[in-house]
């Protein structure tokens, strides 16, 4: 079984890099095929080794996805479109390789302290849920206000977030899971390269830096806030990565563009890691991984959460050193490519996976993203405010006004 284990750990860090390097492919994806073929992989796996696979794959996706996301300015999900300014503005300063290993280690060092915390949170779940799962639209709706009251521009970026959530409701409603990409990649992608164009014709040679730019004690901050996020994300139905990391930076303060990377590279991981727990504790899968595994193991039982947070550890030590080994690729081949022609070969990448993936209504609410976008930054609002896009259809859904 131990080997049978092992091999699935290794196909998970296999597709778990395919997923988290293609923009636009998703593990839910891999994961609805995995559900489709179920009956054929039970028939020479146990349910436990496939859900070791898709755990493993769940993980590996964490750690690599920033790579598009800084590298080609192309998000994956939430948490990427949040990577997308502080990476690009890493990958100007010649420091693409750096804003990657940032993100990896955050999302390492989170794990290991999500899973050393897992039994404090089992019980605090178990505690907390019936008192607050009435009123998840209310909190949603009161964490976004507090964070759009702690900034500046606070009647514009109360404008930019509502416009933003309902450019969100819409496309929900038009395209359901397939307004994502097209929407978050021109809110936060194609908008952000655009205007990156008036700058340098050119990107700079990427450093290979052996001594990340980071304080320990920033370090600590970063890792610590995501793990607390990742907490609340994961126990919070509708409450995800992206709310999270906005909630995480108001709280414990500014953080330097590395610190911000840490911080988001480990709120991607550890809500993998908790969302096991929240299973366990009161029964409610709190992503696509997670709802696979459920489906497969008809009972999940505080041994069986054990090994799987071993193998989601295992996972993410593997990842780490994937991380850096695709960057460095990432790096050498960027040396060789005009900027200019790479923003235009990745904004025609973009146009093209929303044309397959969402056709002519996925094209209209990528343009339509891609204007809020530009708009915002040249006013000068933070681009956190546009992930209304999020935040108000789950706080409508939860309200019943939806």
């Amino acid at each position: 079984m131990f080997i049978k284990i092992l091999v699935m750990i290794l196909i998970g860090l296999l597709a778990g890099s395919i997923t988290g390097l293609i923009p636009g492919l998703h593990i839910n994806t891999v994961c609805f095929i995995i559900m489709a073929g179920s009956s054929f992989l039970l028939q020479h796996f146990s349910a436990l080794e496939i859900a070791m696979l898709i755990i493993s794959m769940a993980v590996t996706h964490t750690f690599i996805d920033s790579i598009p996301s800084i590298y080609l300015g192309a998000p994956s999900g939430e948490t990427g479109a949040l990577i997308v300014l502080p990476g690009h503005k890493m990958l100007l300063e010649g420091k693409g390789h750096s804003a990657v290993m940032l993100t990896a280690l955050g999302s390492l060092f989170s794990l290991t302290l999500s899973i050393a915390i897992l039994p404090l949170l089992f019980f605090l779940f178990k505690a907390l849920y019936p008192l607050v799962k009435e009123w998840i639209g209310f909190i949603l709706l009161a964490a976004s206000l507090f964070i759009i009251a702690r900034g500046n521009k606070k009647l514009l970026s109360l404008a930019f977030f509502f416009l933003s959530g309902i450019l969100g409701l819409s496309a929900f409603r038009a395209l359901d899971d397939q307004a994502l990409m097209p929407m978050l990649s021109g809110l936060f992608g194609i908008s952000i390269l655009l205007l990156s164009l008036r700058g340098e014709s050119a990107l700079p040679e990427q450093k290979i830096e052996r001594i990340l730019p980071i304080k320990k004690k920033e370090a600590r901050k970063g890792v610590i806030g995501a793990t607390l996020a990742s907490s609340i994300a994961a126990f919070l139905p509708g409450f995800g990565n992206a709310q999270a990391a906005i909630m995480a930076q108001s709280v414990i303060g500014k953080l330097s563009t590395a610190g911000t990377l840490l911080l988001l590279g480990g709120i991607n991981t550890a809500n993998m890691a908790i969302s096991i727990i929240t299973l366990l504790a009161i029964g409610k899968a709190r992503n696509g991984a997670l709802v696979t595994v459920s489906k497969l193991i008809e009972r999940l039982t505080p041994s069986l959460a054990i090994k799987i947070a071993g193998v989601a550890l295992v996972a993410g030590g593997v990842a780490v050193i994937l991380a850096k080994i695709y960057s460095e690729r990432f790096s050498k081949i960027l040396r060789r490519i005009s900027y200019k022609k790479l923003i235009i070969g990745i904004i025609s990448m973009i146009i093209v996976l929303v044309t397959f993936g969402s056709g002519w209504r996925g094209i209209i609410l990528l343009t339509t993203a891609t204007c809020i976008g530009i708009s915002a930054s040249l006013l000068g609002i933070a681009k956190n405010n546009l992930m209304g896009c999020l935040i108000l259809p789950v706080v409508c859904y939860f309200l019943g006004l939806a």
